[in-house]
């Protein structure tokens, strides 16, 4: 299943002090992009250029997902990373065929 979605998700992390995310909470998108965000954050380790007087460090990043045109767009997507706050995902919308045009299809 391809799924034709796009927006932005807003993840909040609390960052442990050896630089790990402890924890990652996105909302403000799909349940499938929320889901997407949160789980490649979790991977992320943080440097920090002094040290937080607290932990855990709270931050929030967020991950803006777009669907772009065949023509203009690779065909694998792009990620650009404007870090610390913004990731940007850009895909090529699924080309979706009516069920009349796929092949094996049977008209009626």
């Amino acid at each position: 299943m391809m799924a034709r979605l796009e927006g932005t998700v807003s993840v909040s992390l609390a960052i442990g002090p050896d630089g790990k995310v402890l924890s990652a909470h996105g909302a403000g998108a799909h349940p499938l992009l929320v889901q997407a965000a949160e789980e490649n954050v979790r991977n992320w380790a943080f440097g920090f250029a002094g040290r937080p007087r607290r932990f855990p460090f709270r931050w929030t990043i967020l991950y803006a997902y777009k669907l772009a045109d065949s023509a203009v767009q690779p065909a694998c997507p792009t990620v650009v990373m404007h870090l610390p706050t913004r990731v940007e995902i850009t895909s090529v919308a699924p080309h979706l065929e009516p069920e009349s045009q796929k092949p094996g299809s049977v008209m009626r």
